[in-house]
């Protein structure tokens, strides 16, 4: 699927209980960079702000549950590449990224409210390769973002991933003050971060940190 210009989102997901299986095929957004990104510095043509994601569900904020409704959205077995904002953004609970790749997107690789982030690879990408607020991020390669490669902002495991050469840190989990409310990570492989391999967050054991166990 060719995306025409920056401001374009390719799919808008407005219903609940959906699964786009992208079946091996790519979504192409237009951004391009002067040159391959050296390490975690990331180069587009255009430093505009755009609005272009791959794909986006984007509920409003329910006061009843004082949360974002329950979603249910499936994104798997597909790329997204070259969007003018993030290549996915997953607002509402209980959604579920598998084996995508995102790739040179203006903004963040991912960033999904709630759920599992499995298999995924982001690279290149203008902001945070794999954003997610509460939920589980297993198994995924994070590299050459322009920030942090793992960021957590609330609480989620984070197990069996490897993170280098991000602008930030490796893995950045930011909590919610609360101690029952924070993330933990375990196994996970983080080197030659610009921000350093590991910041916050509750260490499970066998994590190797720029050759370092933590």
């Amino acid at each position: 699927l060719l995306v025409p210009d920056a401001n374009t989102t390719a799919i808008e997901i407005t219903a609940r209980n959906v699964t786009l299986d992208l079946n091996g095929f790519s979504i192409i957004g237009p951004t391009r960079y002067a040159k391959p990104p050296t390490g975690a510095i990331c180069v587009p043509f255009s430093t505009s702000a755009t609005t272009g994601y791959g794909v986006l569900h984007s509920p409003p904020f329910d006061t009843t549950l004082n949360d974002y409704p329950p979603s249910n959205i499936v994104v798997r077995n597909g790329s997204i590449f070259g969007m003018g904002n993030s290549g996915i953004v997953l607002i509402g609970t209980d959604n579920k990224v598998d084996r995508v790749h995102f790739h040179e997107n203006a903004g963040n690789g991912l960033v999904v409210y709630d759920g599992e982030i499995t298999h995924s690879q982001a690279s290149r990408n203008c902001g945070i390769g794999i954003n997610v607020f509460h939920g589980l991020v297993s198994f995924n390669v994070s590299s050459y973002n322009l920030m942090e490669g793992i960021r957590i902002d609330y609480e989620a495991l984070v197990t069996s991933n490897t993170s280098f050469l991000n602008g930030a840190q490796g893995l950045r989990i930011l909590g919610s003050g609360v101690p029952i409310f924070d993330g933990g990570y375990g196994n996970n492989v983080c080197f030659t971060n610009a921000g350093g391999a590991v910041t916050g967050g509750t260490s499970l054991g066998h994590n190797l940190c720029d050759g370092t166990p933590c």
